[in-house]
């Protein structure tokens, strides 16, 4: 892996090294995979043309496995960065400017719909749903896009913030993110068209947990500088495995058995 040494990140002492590279490249090859599965099983049932749902089903992991593939190969790549002077000197005292992977933002923005998306689709096969209970669903399902594209867009200004001003967006982001994720899990736990199953009661729990570590790593890298660039790669790299490569696949599983 030679990444960083073609794409170097001149100018910036805080950055990414080829051991933080290689691991991005495992996860862009884990989500470049898992988009091309989605895929085929989306042609697959489209072509077979007796099960219009599972095609659909796919849709919402298949346009976020894709996006987060084509964010990840940029990072790897040691592309689509910029260098941000730091506020803290926790991590490596003499160096001033840290690399900050817009890239990575992008791919998120990109990506959660559809796994918001993969949800509701799932709360939904569980019940027979009239047109008066699509309009509530679908205007549900637009206020948590929404809230949660606030969380990533307030993380994202935040980050390209070097004065202490960028925790005033990191509070902001917290605060939509809060929001959406109750909102969330109102939706699949407590109302009338909850998912009931047993899966995704699991699935929520772990999804609280990880989407809730998303400031924490932030906290830790963008903005408190306390990690490493390649340490913040790995902590992403696994909330983001989890979200949108391992949930999906359960949320997948719990749709075709209850659904």
């Amino acid at each position: 892996n030679q990444a960083t040494d073609v794409n170097p990140a001149v100018g910036v002492g805080i950055a990414l090294t080829n051991h933080g590279s290689s691991w991005l490249w495992a996860v862009f090859s884990i989500f470049g995979l898992t988009a091309l599965v989605h895929a085929w099983y989306t042609f697959y049932h489209l072509h077979l043309g007796r099960d219009k749902f599972r095609a659909y089903s796919h849709i919402g992991p298949l346009f976020s496995a894709a996006t987060l593939a084509y964010a990840y190969f940029t990072i790897a790549s040691n592309l689509g960065w910029t260098g941000i002077n730091v506020e803290f000197h926790n991590y490596q005292e003499d160096q001033q400017v840290r690399q900050i992977f817009y890239a990575r933002y992008v791919g998120w923005f990109l990506a959660w719909p559809g796994l918001l998306y993969t949800f509701e689709l799932n709360a939904q096969s569980q019940h027979v749903v009239s047109s008066s209970d699509l309009f509530s669903i679908l205007g549900h399902l637009a206020v948590q896009l929404c809230s949660t594209e606030v969380f990533v867009l307030g993380l994202l200004i935040g980050s390209l913030i070097s004065s202490s001003y960028k925790w005033g967006y990191w509070t902001f982001a917290v605060s939509a993110q809060l929001f959406a994720l109750s909102l969330l899990l109102y939706r699949q736990v407590a109302s009338q068209t909850k998912a009931t199953s047993l899966p995704n009661l699991i699935v929520m729990g772990f999804y609280t947990v990880c989407f809730l570590l998303y400031p924490v790593s932030w906290g830790l890298s963008e903005g408190g500088n306390v990690i490493s660039v390649d340490s913040e790669s790995v902590f992403y790299g696994i909330l983001d495995l989890i979200l949108f490569w391992i949930i999906p696949v359960v949320v997948l599983y719990d749709s075709r058995k209850n659904g």
